[in-house]
């Protein structure tokens, strides 16, 4: 076998010379997945050999997860006794070799996927480090053996990567190449929504600022949560959030959420008598025409125009504060 990947890194390098990356073979995880795809994003033509022979690995111009080698130039490896690097969060996070690629290589892959200038190193450099901490630090954290507790994709992707191995194996690049493949486009996703953060975030806490009566009016549908998560104190007294959908001209209200870090914890719930109706059905109940529909948990609802929408939200704050009121009576 491996006299079989040495002739087929020969036959390559005899052909091009395209670049050739290293992973080692046998079961593959969320770590050499996305550090393959960080470098396939960046160089297209990148090879790829899965192999733990050192003559092979020598003839690699980057390695992966593999080699006993750490240089932040070409090798990229986390396994030695020797190696230490750690992030300084709270969880003194060991780094492994998603990390450490993204560490060496995620400025410019920011700038080629947000198609960013050249010289626009602040934002890459904020984009960078965002999806670093909210995201590549707890795949390099699950594939050290880390108990840092359970962010939103942690640990969805690494066991993602390993049905991979389960259904389509481990001999071979097929397996490795399609968990890569969904690795890459989770982490373009990473990439676009911390920059969508970080565009937002601005107008998010002035709107906080201008609140009327708890209720924030926005222009889109914006990542308030978070923003929200980041930034607590700015919308303390901040109940709900009001919007238009871009695709449908509809709007929306959504309650903030009531506790730090509890996505779908309500700060403002719908009025019981509202949840899980729609249509005409709530219009008669609630009184509001064009009133499209609440969710069952009361946490988000629907209409048609912006003025339906202000109106609804004056009503639906004033109703939930009175029925939180009598509940703690």
């Amino acid at each position: 076998m491996a006299g079989a990947v040495q002739d087929q890194a020969g036959g390559m390098a005899a052909a091009k010379k395209k670049p050739l990356m290293a992973v080692h073979d046998g079961a593959f995880h969320a770590d050499d997945c996305t550090a393959y795809s960080i470098m396939k994003h960046l160089h297209p033509s990148l090879e790829l050999v899965r192999t733990r022979d050192p003559e092979v690995i020598a003839t690699a111009d980057y390695v992966m997860d593999v080699g006993g080698e750490y240089d932040n130039i070409t090798k990229f490896d986390h396994h030695q006794k020797s190696f230490t690097e750690k992030r300084n969060d709270e969880f003194n996070t060991k780094y492994a070799a998603a990390g450490l690629t993204w560490r060496k290589f995620g400025k410019d892959y920011v700038k080629k996927e947000l198609e960013l200038a050249e010289d626009d190193d602040a934002t890459a450099e904020r984009v960078a480090a965002r999806v670093d901490r909210n995201y590549m630090r707890f795949l390099d954290a699950n594939d050290n053996g880390i108990d840092v507790g359970v962010p939103r994709e942690y640990p969805g992707v690494p066991s993602a990567v390993a049905m991979y191995n389960a259904v389509v194996g481990t001999k071979g690049n097929s397996g490795f190449l399609a968990a890569a493949r969904m690795c890459e486009m989770i982490l373009r996703g990473e990439v676009r929504s911390e920059y969508r953060y970080i565009c937002a975030e601005a107008e998010m806490l002035k709107a906080a600022k201008e609140a009327k009566d708890g209720i924030i009016e926005t222009s889109e549908s914006l990542p308030f949560t978070q923003v929200a998560f980041e930034n607590w104190e700015s919308f303390k007294d901040c109940e709900v959030v009001v919007y238009t959908e871009q695709q449908s001209g509809r709007w929306r209200i959504q309650s903030l959420p009531a506790v730090l870090g509890q996505q779908f914890s309500r700060r403002c719930p719908a009025p019981k008598e509202w949840c899980g109706l729609s249509g005409e059905r709530l219009q008669e109940v609630s009184g509001h025409k064009g009133f499209i529909f609440v969710h069952a948990n009361g946490f988000t609802g629907g209409a048609e125009t912006r003025e339906q929408m202000l109106d609804i939200a004056e009503d639906w704050v004033r109703k939930s504060r009175a029925e939180r009121e009598a509940e703690q009576k």
